[in-house]
């Protein structure tokens, strides 16, 4: 148990803030560049907060973008592709 909170704990929240401010700040930022009057702009403590639950959950796996340059702009821009997408 005491492994749980002296590393696995630690480890996990550093990298989750690592995952926020590598993928999720650049990714509003550029919506914000892009319209900031889209409702994702709009209501971005709120994509926070599902970004950063959704994040939290993934940390193994949103590692790899968060780590790997090339990775991430490609996330980055799906990411963001998708978000201001409009349907048709």
């Amino acid at each position: 148990m005491e492994f749980i909170y002296n590393w696995v704990l630690p480890l996990w929240i550093a990298s989750w803030i690592m995952i926020i401010w590598q993928i999720f700040l650049p990714s509003i930022r550029i919506i914000g560049n892009i319209d900031s009057e889209h409702v994702i702009y709009r209501w971005r403590y709120m994509t926070f907060l599902l970004f950063g639950i959704m994040a939290f959950v993934c940390v193994p796996i949103m590692l790899i973008p968060a780590l790997i340059e090339s990775y991430r702009q490609q996330f980055i821009y799906n990411y963001v592709r998708n978000l201001v997408e409009e349907d048709v």
